[in-house]
């Protein structure tokens, strides 16, 4: 039994890992879905082969046997009993499930196992815990290995690679246990499912660096446990054992397909969720789901595939940038209107920008990024927010950059090496924008110089606009509504009102609140508020409004409940496993009258049927000495059978 693979903790020896990143399990502002899809996706497309198409193949698996427990995972509890407060021990040993992410044509963890080094992809993934870490591949501040421990009630994965190089099969857990001590000594957060220390054979496995398991024979047992896909093409199957309640297999799909449709479209990608195959020949039927306008999809493809003399060349490498520098006098009179023409004549305008790329420690070099404007034509509820791209990468809040979608179809895109580097080196943990004021911009670059470059692409798209249509600087409300891919419970339907300047809503159902402008009179739509929550000690106690009468029941309630955060959105932060379920250990619904169906959905939501005004409903048991509770409570809209009850 000593030469079978084990979970491992080794103590605090300052050499494989360099800081603990307990920190980036922060998800106040990017549910779990959301974060696997964006970072997962990242990874795969970092490591597909050039002039390859990437797969991603997401599958989900039950185990109604201890097999599985017995052999993987039953050294892991005895770790996380004791760890810190609030990592979950509570692991149901005859029912495991797991959600398995597999990718193809793809490079795997390439590197050497026996001496990994730093910068191979092997070491990146398994050894390597730094803060930063800066160029186009590879990830960056681990967050996208991180998030797999972060989908895992018990804070762990697997890992299953095929070098693409030598061919050579490895396999290795990993789990954050949080601060970890054993009798007097503190461990490093991070266990290891490897081979166990072996003293007289060193070379198979010492305390300072431990090794994958390379056996065939029992990575052979693992795959038949798991039911992985993977014959003997390279690449990475992560498995991650007993994955969160809010990971659903919809909601996965919807993360990954708001994040890369672009890549299925460019045929740079393609994804299978549940045996369903998205590729570039259906992305388009895809997308109607998530509500993208098919206008939009075929400028997007179009643009891309421009030849270079279709564009519009303007090279700033010898010149002074000013965010202005793109005004009327860079062009003739002739020109402008030629391009007034095209446009108006529902033709894409293309351009590509050089600049020079002011790296702080070696020769400047000439770079460049294209962008494109077409006149939206058709008029719909569709979206169509502003692109922005590094490679077969998304960067989906940039699309606020671009004042008006509503009107105009754009694109801005970014391929060449060294302008792909120098944005890729400002995008945060999520890849959701550049940033100008990143440290790692002002470590590898002169700031003065790359901040022209950040101005010069957050304003040429508005300032060419702007100059073939003539606009003077206004705000374009329906840009307010552009296209975010984060996967919202609908709880957040509600912070929408709050939110937003102009809501979709309708108009005819609810009532009317003028809201001035400098422009002019807009309308904001108010749902009246028909029920409420009241702080207790220990919880909060729902009851109906003073104002709501008796003939407005029964009606449906809702009412979701988080711990409140210093920042961020609390229903985005809430963790069941860390935070509380409700009607499981100390918080309860302590009274409940006059209602009828109630529910408990994802441990911190209920809904109920009000049966009549003097109803009640009371949660207690919350720890408020060192948290408040947020809580939002509204009536839904009333399902028919309601409606024929209250009608006769």
């Amino acid at each position: 039994m000593s030469n079978l693979p084990k979970w491992i903790a080794t103590p605090f020896l300052g050499i494989e890992f360099d800081n603990s990143v307990s920190e980036e399990f922060n998800t106040d502002n990017h549910p779990i879905a959301a974060s696997l899809g964006n970072e997962d996706g990242q990874n795969k497309i970092d490591a597909t082969f050039e002039n390859k198409k990437g797969k991603i193949i997401v599958s989900y698996l039950k185990n109604k046997k201890n097999t599985f427990f017995l052999k993987y995972l039953s050294g892991i509890k005895d770790y996380l009993i004791k760890s810190e407060p609030g990592y979950d021990s509570s692991i149901d040993e005859n029912n495991t499930d797991f959600l398995i992410i597999e990718d193809f044509n793809t490079y795997g963890l390439t590197g050497d196992l026996d001496n990994p080094k730093k910068g191979e992809r092997y070491k990146h993934f398994f050894l390597s815990f730094s803060k930063s870490k800066s160029g186009t591949q590879l990830g960056r501040r681990g967050q996208g290995r991180n998030v797999y421990f972060i989908a895992s009630k018990i804070r762990s994965f697997f890992g299953y690679s095929i070098q693409s190089d030598t061919k050579k099969k490895l396999l290795r857990g990993t789990c954050h246990a949080g601060q970890l001590t054993i009798g007097e000594d503190n461990y490093n957060p991070y266990l290891s499912y490897t081979l166990p220390y072996n003293d007289q054979k060193p070379e198979l496995q010492n305390k300072k660096e431990t090794k994958p398991i390379t056996d065939e024979i029992i990575i052979n047992d693992f795959i038949k446990s798991t039911g992985l896909k993977r014959k003997d093409e390279p690449g990475l199957s992560i498995i991650i054992p007993y994955p969160l309640e809010r990971l659903k297999i919809n909601t996965l799909k919807v993360s990954y397909l708001k994040r890369f449709w672009a890549a299925i479209l460019f045929n740079r990608l393609e994804f299978e969720i549940d045996n369903e195959l998205i590729d570039e020949k259906n992305i388009k039927e895809q997308c109607k789901s998530i509500d993208i306008d098919p206008e939009y999809i075929d400028f997007i493809y179009d643009s891309r595939t421009l030849q270079d003399d279709q564009f519009n060349i303007f090279d700033f490498t010898e010149q002074h940038i000013t965010e202005d520098i793109f005004n009327p006098s860079i062009f003739n009179k002739e020109k402008i209107d030629g391009l007034r023409k095209n446009y108006y004549a529902g033709k894409t305008l293309s351009f590509k920008v050089f600049v020079k790329i002011p790296y702080k420690n070696s020769e400047e070099k000439k770079s460049f990024f294209n962008f494109h404007l077409k006149r939206a034509v058709t008029d719909n509820n569709l979206k169509r927010p502003a692109l922005f791209m590094r490679g077969f990468l998304q960067l989906p809040e940039m699309s606020k950059k671009f004042k008006y979608n509503s009107k105009c179809l754009a694109y801005l895109w970014v391929d060449d090496h060294h302008m792909s580097t120098f944005l890729g080196d400002s995008e945060g943990k999520a890849h959701l924008k550049w940033d100008m004021n990143h440290r790692d911009i002002a470590k590898n670059y002169k700031v003065e110089s790359a901040e022209k470059i950040f101005l010069l692409i957050n304003s040429c798209l508005n300032n060419i606009y702007k100059i073939i249509t003539e606009t003077d600087e206004e705000v374009d409300y329906d840009t307010f509504s552009s296209f975010i891919p984060k996967v919202e419970s609908d709880e957040n339907e509600e912070d929408k009102i709050e939110k937003r300047l102009i809501d979709d809503f309708d108009i005819n159902k609810k009532g009317k609140a003028r809201k001035i402008t400098k422009k002019k009179r807009k309308h904001k739509n108010i749902t009246k508020k028909m029920v409420e929550d009241r702080k207790v000690e220990g919880g909060f106690i729902i009851v109906k409004m003073e104002t709501t009468d008796k003939k407005d029941f029964p009606m449906v309630v809702r009412s979701t409940c988080a711990y409140n955060v210093r920042r961020g959105n609390p229903f985005n932060a809430y963790q069941p496993e860390r935070h509380f379920k409700i009607n499981q250990g100390s918080v309860r619904i302590t009274r409940e009258e006059k209602v009828k169906d109630l529910k408990v959905i994802d441990g911190n939501r209920i809904e109920f049927i009000a049966l009549e005004d003097n109803f009640v409903v009371e949660i207690k048991g919350f720890d408020t000495s060192k948290k408040d509770i947020y809580v939002k409570t509204r009536k839904l809209k009333d399902p028919i059978e309601l409606r024929l009850v209250k009608n006769g």
